[in-house]
């Protein structure tokens, strides 16, 4: 099986907007996207099209993010992203 990277833009940071980054994610159906959040930091997905499986360390629930719904994961730990179907993420780290 020949794994895939899902896709990142460039982190956009422009001086007249928030300083924090943020990136597109594309992912291939079951694609899968992780991110481990520090202490005293946010991440924050917005689905942009598909449909993904996002799930927290620490989070007994599991999260189904469709077109603009949009998670926040503020307590530290990894978080995980699977697509269902192929997907584009905007994820901003604060």
């Amino acid at each position: 099986m020949n794994a895939q990277r899902p896709s990142e833009s460039v982190p956009d940071r422009r001086p007249s907007e928030s300083p924090e980054p943020s990136a597109v994610v594309r992912l291939d159906s079951n694609q899968v996207w992780t991110r481990r959040v520090k202490r005293g930091s946010d991440l924050r997905v917005t689905c942009l099209s598909g449909l993904v499986w996002m799930t927290r360390e620490g989070d007994s629930r599991d999260h189904f993010l469709r077109v603009e719904d949009t998670l926040t994961s503020r307590e530290p730990g990894l978080v995980c992203v699977q697509a269902i179907a192929p997907s584009q993420l905007h994820v901003v780290s604060t």
